[in-house]
């Protein structure tokens, strides 16, 4: 586990969170808001009601927080903390995909951790 707290990602969807971490680094580094895409009642709430209202894929949750969150991700920042921590430059596309996927594996996780989510994880024994 990563983290105890309510907040800290654990690695309970995904293993690896690092994308995302170097990214929020990197936006307080230089003094950038990157607040809009931290936990929030409402995009919790939202993707809740999504899971509760109808069979949910993973990658429909994804898109769902593309759409939210899509156009608020620095690119330039993101791209460079993905080429400092795996060594490749990306493009700005793939880049916002992992770190998307990664912010949508966070909320899952706090959504479990209250309470409000089960999460089925088909592929773990």
């Amino acid at each position: 586990m990563l983290g105890e707290d309510l907040f800290t990602p654990t690695g309970g969807v995904i293993g690896d969170y690092s994308l995302l971490l170097e990214y929020l680094k990197k936006c307080r580094e230089r003094g950038l808001d990157c607040s809009t895409i931290l936990p929030s009642s409402s995009i919790l709430g939202e993707i809740q009601g999504i899971i509760e209202h109808r069979s949910t894929r993973f990658i429909e949750l994804v898109e769902y927080v593309q759409s939210i969150h899509g156009e608020n991700i620095n690119c330039d920042v993101c791209v460079e903390a993905f080429q400092q921590l795996y060594g490749v430059k990306p493009s700005c596309e793939e880049a916002i995909k992992m770190l998307i996927t990664q912010l949508t594996s966070w909320y899952l996780e706090i959504l479990e951790r209250l309470g409000y989510v089960k999460i089925k994880q088909a592929w773990r024994p």
